[in-house]
């Protein structure tokens, strides 16, 4: 369950529009010391945009300086969408990779290592511990 601060955090960065009707913020950062809800509000933030956003093709990449840490994020987000049926009939559950039925829309983990990146176009990516990340490169 989310704070009433972290689903506050959710409605203000996803639905305030600019004067075109797009989404007005396109980065947040967010800064929250240790076990005080940081992998619980990406993990929400993630399953919004990916449930909710309506963007076929949609690429959400979870990610964080190490392989585990993003896969951590993932695993959680695997575990809300398996206990609640009306979200996991909507999905297809790998173990990387969450796809939105009939959209090409899809949320992956990826390790930190940008060489190894080419040929995604993200949607929206999520870095968990952002500055322990090696560089800018990812």
């Amino acid at each position: 369950m989310l704070e009433e601060w972290q689903k506050e955090y959710i409605r203000e960065l996803m639905g305030t529009e600019n004067s075109k009707g797009f989404r007005q913020y396109r980065e947040s950062l967010v800064f929250i010391p240790r076990k005080n809800g940081k992998t619980a509000l990406i993990v929400m933030l993630a399953l919004a945009i990916l449930f909710l956003d309506d963007e076929p093709g949609g690429e959400i990449y979870c990610c964080a300086a190490a392989y585990h840490q993003a896969n951590g994020m993932f695993q959680v987000a695997k575990h809300v969408i398996e206990a609640q049926p009306a979200l996991r009939k909507k999905v297809d559950l790998y173990k990387d990779t969450i796809y939105l039925k009939g959209t090409a829309t899809f949320m992956r983990v990826i390790a930190a290592d940008a060489k190894l990146q080419h040929g995604t176009n993200p949607s929206v990516v999520l870095y968990d511990e952002l500055h322990v990340a090696k560089n800018d490169k990812l």
